[in-house]
Parts: structure tokens; sequence; C-alpha cells
């Protein structure tokens, strides 16, 4: 089933009618792959092609929005970390209840799709809608929908999909129109009251900091008129929603299976409950902040690691070749045409015993001993070393490289 390129270490692994082979490649040429050129390997086609982007979205891509949204979510966070806190406690309040003195069964799957999607939206359009259970249901039944029709479309040859396609996104089209229909009114207000303070009519308005206002200042300093329009919005959150639920619901999940089945003389629940409560205390607020939450190193570590073992899929590095020419890896001596796929094998990477001892153990605080006992060192007055800060930082869940890939990796991570 494998075929070896030439003897390398890439080699060829079967792919589903719809598409090409992939090409694996090699953790060595890592850095070869990330620093081609978008002209050569391109990130967004092959993500384009893995969710067959041109018949799920409801006709539009998902430039703008990725545009908008990196620009944007890294500088507004630490304003936005007291309302999604608050969303976190009223779902969490209303899935588990407060009743400490009697058991509730909880289909824990179902628990977080209650949680992650009304969080979420807290950031992608406010409130009142981020607590609409309508506008809530349709946007989980569309990311439904676009998993659902990718597994089916990798079944067919990618010569019937214009035959088949509009078929099965009808259900896309749908959902998004049930989604539009309850959004409607709130863009249509934002639409007007940011119109009305560009236009120095109303200069004192301050809208809410997320994705909606977002669109429409971008909207607005790249000169696009047709993007000021309240069904274009709607379907410009389409692919943050996508991204947002599904990806974030199941390393809840997986996280939370881990810590459960964990050995609890470990002591993994009451460390991680120890921590939280002592950084919040020491924070002298009730509610978390950027550097409050940056102090979390165990529920980073615990996180990290479900997300190491407990990966979501394979891969999630792919390339595809979009050089007319194709591209050659002088390293290895292999070629890999025109509209090949090219990735890098996560779950082979990250259940490498040279790189994780013991690989295939859930061990919570992997990561953060390291980074507790720096933390004591230099309460102790031990002497910077930037090199070893450095790499310390590195320890985070965020923080990505050619060993640790949960978000992809290089400039296209996600």
């Amino acid at each position: 089933m494998v075929q070896y390129i030439k003897k390398g270490h890439a080699f060829v692994v079967p792919s589903s009618p719809s598409r090409p082979h992939e090409i694996v490649v090699p953790r060595s040429q890592t850095a070869w792959l990330l620093e081609q050129p978008d002209r050569i390997l391109s990130a967004q086609q092959a993500q384009k092609d893995a969710l067959y982007s041109d018949y799920q979205f409801v006709g539009e891509d998902d430039h703008f929005s990725v545009q908008t949204i990196h620009r944007n979510l890294a500088r507004h966070l630490p304003g936005l970390i007291p309302g999604v806190q608050e969303e976190i406690q009223d779902a969490i309040d209303k899935i588990f209840g407060k009743d400490t003195e009697n058991w509730k069964s909880i289909n824990l799957f179902e628990a977080w799709l209650g949680i992650i999607p009304q969080t979420t939206n807290r950031v992608i359009v406010s409130r009142p809608l981020c607590r609409d259970k309508e506008f809530l249901d349709s946007q989980v039944a569309f990311a439904d929908a676009v998993v659902r029709n990718s597994i089916i479309f990798n079944m067919f040859p990618r010569v019937l999909l214009p035959l088949v396609a509009p078929f099965f996104v009808l259900s896309n089209w749908w959902h998004w129109r049930r989604s539009y229909l309850r959004s409607k009114d709130v863009i249509e207000e934002r639409l007007r009251a940011m119109e009305r303070k560009i236009s120095g009519v109303d200069p004192s308005y301050e809208p809410p900091e997320d994705m909606v206002t977002w669109l429409i200042r971008q909207a607005y300093a790249d000169n696009l008129k047709s993007e000021l329009d309240p069904v274009k919005i709607s379907k410009r959150l389409l692919p943050i929603e996508f991204a947002a639920i599904h990806t974030t619901v199941m390393a809840g999940h997986n996280l939370l299976l881990d810590l459960f089945s964990s050995d609890p003389k470990l002591g993994y629940l009451d460390a991680i409950r120890e921590e939280t409560a002592r950084v919040l205390a020491e924070s002298g607020s009730t509610f978390w902040t950027k550097q409050s939450l940056s102090r979390l190193y165990r529920t980073d570590s615990a996180i990290k690691e479900s997300l190491r073992l407990s990966h979501m899929a394979r891969a999630l590095t792919h390339r595809k070749v979009a050089a007319p020419e194709g591209i050659t890896n002088a390293a290895e001596g292999w070629h890999a045409p025109h509209g090949a796929y090219l990735m890098l094998d996560l779950a082979g990477t990250h259940r490498d015993p040279d790189l994780y001892p013991d690989p295939d153990r859930y061990n919570a605080f992997r990561f953060s001993r390291v980074r507790e006992e720096w933390e004591a060192s230099r309460k102790e007055g031990a002497a910077a070393d930037s090199d070893e800060e450095l790499r310390i930082m590195r320890l985070g869940m965020v923080t990505t490289s050619p060993e640790y890939l949960p978000f992809s990796h290089g400039r296209h991570a996600w």
C-alpha cells in the first residue's frame, strides 16, 4: 500500500477517488516544506480542496474572513476575555446545573456542543446572538454539514462533483438561511451605527469588538463597499464558525476523557483545581486576564498533552503543488508534479518515542514540570538565561514546532 520514492524517507499513501495520492514528507524536510512560497506550495488550495470550499460555503471564499480575524483577534484578545468568561459560566450553569447534592447524567460531547458555540460566538457576534439557541443550532448544523459532505465528496471522482455536490450542499444553504434570519437585524443595525460613526454623525459610538465589527471596519479600510452587505457579512461568518466550533469541541471532549481516564492517584484534577484557584486569587480579581491565564502551567500542559496524544486527525499540515512545473526535493531526490499533495505526519510525530518518552501514555504535566521548575529557580534568584527562557516559553500549548503540530506549523498555522 505504501510506495517509497527512490528509497528516500518520503513516501506516498493512497487517497480517496477525488484526490491524488499524498506524499508524506519526513520531519527532516519540515523546514523545506514550510519555507516554500505559496505560488509553489499552497496551503490555501490544499484546504479548499479538503473542504470542497467551492461548493460548501454558500458562494463565498474564506480569504476576507481569515485575513480580518488575523488582523484583529490577537490585539483585542485581552479585552475579550471577561466576556468569554461570562459565557463559559452561563453555559456551564445551564448544561451542568447548580445542584451539588444529586447526580446528573451528562453526554460529554453534547455538553461541549452547548458550551463552545455560545462561548466562541461572544467573540464572533456578541450578545444577544451568542445566547440565541436557534442561531447557535444553525451554526452547529452548518459545521456538521460541511464535515459530512466532505466525507461524502471524497467518495466521488472529482469529475462528478459538479453534478452531485449541488444536491448535497442544499443543507448548507438551509442552515445558513436560518442563521441569517436570526442575525439579520443585528448586522443591519451594526452597519447603520458604524456608518454613522465613520461619517461623523455619531463619533462617540463604540461598537462591540467582535467579528461583525471587524468585518465592517475592514471593508471600510479597504474601500470594499460590496462587503457592507448583511447577507455577505453573514456568509463571511461561516468559515470562522466552522473552524471555531468543531475543533474546539473535539479538543475539549478529548481533554476531559484523558483526564477522567487517568489513574486518580496521579492527582491531575486536584492539581489543576489548586492551580486555577491559587492563580485567580493571586490576581486579585474575579475575572481572568491574559497575564493570569499565562500562569496556568499545569492546565496548559494538560491541554497540550491531550492535543499531542488524542489528535483529531492523522495530519493537519497539507500543501498542494501550485507551480505548473511541480517541485523537486533535492535532499531526497524526488519530484512532485503540479496538483500533488504534500503532508506532514502529525500522528507519527506526536507518538515518536525519540521525541516523547512513553509517548502512548497521557502525562498531563509532561510540559508543566519544566516550566514550574524554571519559575521556581527564577524566584530563588537564579541567573537569567535568555536562550533557556525562550525554550521554556515555547513549551506552551499554542506554540507549534516541527515536533508539535496540532494547529499545523509555520506561517499558515491556525
